[in-house]
């Protein structure tokens, strides 16, 4: 049974984002089972249960917990909370909107908020309930906070601070992606509203006002080389606002002038609130018990030095590694070499963009890579590490042994079965820029179209036809989204283009035109070239119904990498860092500290003699 809280429960707008409480202790890895239950069977039902109109999918969810199991009341709030959070990702009707379909999601969104914050002891610790928060609320969650309902968005923003507060410690990665792929990429939005912008920043104000939860933020993801900075991508996104630096010609049809002063205000107050809050709680914690000494984190100066003397290291590296995932330590010193090796990598990324060569040899003196060419590719594959697309294309392009057995590996690391050769050439090209030079272009193409018909056997006649058709697709892709070009290649012309090169043979027409509408539906480009669009259509929206549009289909993107992100995280086992010693605040404050000095200056650069800042 669960007790409910004293308190009562309060309204998600009131307390959306109440301060998380202190871990005690890291969580440990879920086991294989789950009170007897398989989490795989729990997996496929909620899928088929959430997936799918039919209510009697409730009684085959229901099913799997047997009495033996589960006691019955714990059961019951599984089943209720799964069918709230089904209820709540039903989609709302675009404009004039039903309000029936709005209230019933609110109420469904309302009522998850309030399960989660009357769960008690018995639900928190329950590796079933866990695992229906992970796989059905987060999926809810991301979804509706980034709806243009006010009140559904409000709601949601509740449910994320009730999870940050009950059950951070077994949702790290899903709370990473809330907070980077949706808060941050609302606030950084040329075309979110204002009343979007100040519901993310009371979040945020919310967060730094606990200390603890703020520096747990910093542990588990700044100082993780798995993970992206998330601290540190919140800390200046919020000096940014401060600042001021919100382009007029992005945001004059959508803030105006004292509300974009309110977002300013906000965001300083969240800045001046954290660096109060980890002051107080680093006394608390000096007082309570003495500092642990753990040395300086001496590769600062790596980072921001040139890099010329590549030999030579200022830190002890903790292991030799022959990749870069690096699992995080509960202990205060394994914290610190995580962040004083991640911030090496980082040095090795930025050396690679100014000069591949020098890039993979300090990545390999540093123990991230090994002389295995496959060590490189794997690093390449990530795609989300920071390098620059077009220095991988030009290494990948070198007619040098090591470069192409680099490229072999990531073409043979690739699995093209069963994909039709349009989108496993987009899988392909979206690793790396194609280079400018027809010999390096020549040599990737070859490797790709060889992988692809052993890969797909009896497609073609021969990997031949793979190479030619490729390089018709690129050129195709040119031909049909380059704004440059008015008179665009037609459907007849390609299929023309392409007679006789299955050994001699024709491929069929069908096949070739089902080619030709994917590259034209779904252009084979970069997502940075993507996003480089996206902001000068941001700047070119002269109308709010143009941000607004823009905006819709920014959230669109936002929850369609959530979910991927998901997916990819959804079985990787990590501990929780609890912040315990006050030799914490080191790191988190070289920083922070940059992104403070900045807003100091440009605020004191603002005032007068007469007037403080802001006014």
């Amino acid at each position: 049974e669960e007790p409910a809280s004293s308190s009562g429960a309060a309204s998600p707008e009131a307390s959306a984002t109440a301060p998380a409480t202190i871990a005690s202790s890291p969580v440990s890895p879920a086991p294989a089972k789950c009170n007897g239950i398989d989490p795989s069977e729990v997996d496929s039902a909620l899928a088929a249960f959430v997936g799918s109109t039919d209510e009697m999918q409730m009684d085959a969810f229901s099913a799997i917990f047997s009495d033996k199991a589960i006691n019955p009341y714990h059961r019951d709030a599984l089943l209720l909370l799964s069918f709230f959070c089904k209820q709540s990702l039903k989609d709302v009707p675009p404009p004039p909107n039903d309000q029936r379909a709005i209230r019933s999601k609110k109420i469904s969104l309302e009522l998850v908020y309030a399960m989660l914050q009357h769960c008690g002891p018995v639900c928190r610790s329950s590796k079933v309930f866990i695992q229906v928060l992970k796989k059905v609320a987060v999926v809810s969650l991301i979804k509706n906070s980034v709806s243009p309902i006010q009140k559904i968005f409000t709601t949601s923003i509740g449910i994320f601070g009730a999870l940050l507060q009950h059950f951070k410690e077994n949702l790290r990665a899903e709370i990473g992606i809330c907070i980077e792929q949706v808060f941050l990429r609302i606030l950084e939005s040329g075309n979110s509203s204002y009343l979007h912008k100040h519901r993310v920043l009371q979040v945020f104000y919310q967060l730094c006002t606990d200390a603890t939860t703020a520096l747990e933020l910093f542990l588990n993801f700044d100082c993780d080389v798995d993970e992206k900075n998330i601290f540190e991508r919140m800390i200046d996104c919020l000096s940014k606002i401060a600042q001021g630096k919100y382009t007029s010609l992005e945001h004059s049809n959508l803030i105006q002038p004292q509300q974009e002063q309110e977002l300013k205000v906000l965001a300083l107050k969240a800045l001046v609130t954290l660096m109060g809050s980890i002051v107080d709680w680093a006394r608390r914690m000096t007082e309570e018990k003495p500092p642990t000494t753990i040395g300086d984190a001496q590769v600062k100066a790596d980072a921001d030095s040139d890099g010329e003397d590549d030999t030579k290291s200022n830190s002890t590296l903790t292991s030799a590694a022959t990749g870069v995932v690096s699992a995080v330590s509960p202990a205060t010193s394994s914290v610190v070499d995580n962040r004083q090796r991640k911030m090496q990598l980082q040095v090795g990324v930025n050396k690679f963009n100014m000069k591949p060569k020098r890039g993979i040899e300090y990545l390999k003196q540093h123990s991230f890579i090994s002389d295995d060419p496959h060590d490189v590719s794997e690093l390449f594959r990530k795609g989300d590490m920071g390098f620059d697309k077009t220095a991988i294309g030009d290494y990948l392009g070198e007619d040098k042994p090591y470069n192409k057995a680099v490229l072999y590996g990531l073409v043979d690391g690739c699995d093209f079965r069963g994909q039709e050769l349009d989108v496993s050439l987009r899988g392909f090209l979206s690793m790396f820029r194609l280079p400018g030079e027809a010999q390096k272009i020549d040599r990737m193409m070859e490797k790709f179209a060889e992988k692809y018909a052993l890969d797909n056997p009896g497609v073609f006649e021969n990997a031949d036809c793979a190479f030619v058709l490729s390089f018709s697709l690129i050129m195709l892709q040119t031909d049909l989204h380059n704004e440059n070009i008015r008179n665009r290649m037609t459907k007849d012309e390609f299929v023309r283009n392409n007679r006789g090169i299955n050994n001699g043979a024709d491929l069929p027409r069908e096949y070739l035109e089902k080619l030709y509408d994917g590259v034209q539906n779904n252009p084979i480009s970069l997502k940075e070239d993507e996003e480089a669009k996206h902001r000068l259509e941001t700047q070119a929206a002269q109308s709010a119904s143009q941000k607004h549009d823009l905006f819709v289909r920014e959230t669109e993107s936002m929850v369609q990498r959530s979910q991927e992100i998901l997916q990819t995280k959804g079985g990787k086992i990590s501990v929780y860092v609890a912040a315990r010693s006050v030799e914490h605040i080191r790191p988190l404050f070289e920083v922070a500290c940059w992104p403070y000095l900045a807003t100091l200056a440009v605020l004191l650069e603002m005032s007068d003699d007469n007037a403080a800042p802001f006014g």
